[in-house]
Parts: structure tokens; C-alpha cells; sequence
């Protein structure tokens, strides 16, 4: 093997995003997905429509109004431990926020102020990525973006929940 096929190996080896055939090769499942978008814009849209239907009673209760009865408590570590978890507090926030009632949202869970915002701006993104694809144009990606967001979330989650754990412990 002399030093100019080896070289020609090893480029033929690079991966340029193509497969052996030279078709394109799969691409992340989010990328320029439309399906994907979709269902983040439908989960976005369930949870504003949710949130403006159901009632909070009391401190504890989510109510389905036509019902009249309390959706069962989904927190493990609560019903295991008696402990609120970070997210515990962040139905019974949104419901309040849809219904206009911020101190109410802010006394159940002060991070679902941020956790609305980001549902909230779902609905314009994603329709605007589902037209980029309609219109042949490849899927914005924010750079980072994403990930500081959800940083950004589970700090605020995690930074109120250990305040009212001190909070316990002080009052």
C-alpha cells in the first residue's frame, strides 16, 4: 500500500453526512421533522386548554368542573414521603395562571411563571418551524438555546423547592 491510497482511505472514510450509495444519511429525529413539531405544538396547546378547563380547590385539589371530583395526587415521593418534589405545585400553578390568578400560581409553585412562558412560546415556534418545512426551508436550530432553557427551568424547580425546605425548617 503505498502513501497516496492510504491517504484516499481515509477521506473515503470520513462521514460527510452520506452513506455509501451517496444518499443522504438519517438525520436526528427532530430535524426538520414535522410530525415532531406537531406534536410539541398539540402537547403545548393541550396543556393551555387543560389548565383554562380544570379548577384548583383548596391546596391540594385539581377539579374536573363538569365532574366536580378531584384528580388523584400523581406524586410519588409525596404520597411516599409526605415531601413536596421540585415539580409539586406546577399543575395546580398553570390552572391558576390560566384562570388570571398569578399570587395564586406563585404560592403553589414560583417556577410555573417560567414553565408557562415556555409553553406559551411553543405555539408560535413551532407553527413557525412547521411552515419553514411547508416551504422547503431546513428546520431552525437555536444553538444552545434549548439546553439553557431546560438549565434555566430545573435551576428555578430546584432553587424554589430548597427554599421552602428552609423555609420548613426556619417558620
Amino acid at each position: 500500500m503505498t502513501g497516496d491510497s492510504v491517504v484516499t482511505e481515509c477521506a473515503a472514510d470520513q462521514d460527510d453526512g452520506t452513506d455509501e450509495a451517496g444518499q443522504a444519511a438519517s438525520q436526528s429525529p427532530t430535524a426538520a421533522d414535522p410530525l415532531y413539531h406537531g406534536v410539541m405544538l398539540g402537547m403545548a396547546l393541550a396543556i393551555i386548554v387543560l389548565a383554562g378547563v380544570l379548577r384548583v380547590r383548596g391546596e391540594e385539589h385539581v377539579v374536573v368542573p363538569l365532574l366536580g371530583q378531584p384528580l388523584p395526587a400523581v406524586c410519588s415521593l409525596k404520597r411516599l414521603s409526605g415531601l413536596d418534589c421540585p415539580g409539586c405545585g406546577l399543575t395546580r400553578s398553570l390552572i391558576s395562571l390560566a384562570h388570571g390568578n398569578v399570587a395564586q400560581a406563585w404560592h403553589f409553585n414560583p417556577a410555573g411563571l417560567a414553565v408557562a412562558v415556555v409553553v406559551v412560546i411553543q405555539i408560535p415556534y413551532r407553527l413557525w418551524q412547521i411552515g419553514r418545512w411547508k416551504r422547503g426551508l431546513p428546520e431552525f436550530r437555536w444553538r444552545g438555546l434549548t439546553n439553557g432553557v431546560i438549565l434555566l427551568l430545573a435551576v428555578a424547580l430546584f432553587a424554589q423547592w430548597l427554599a421552602r425546605i428552609i423555609a420548613g425548617f426556619i417558620g
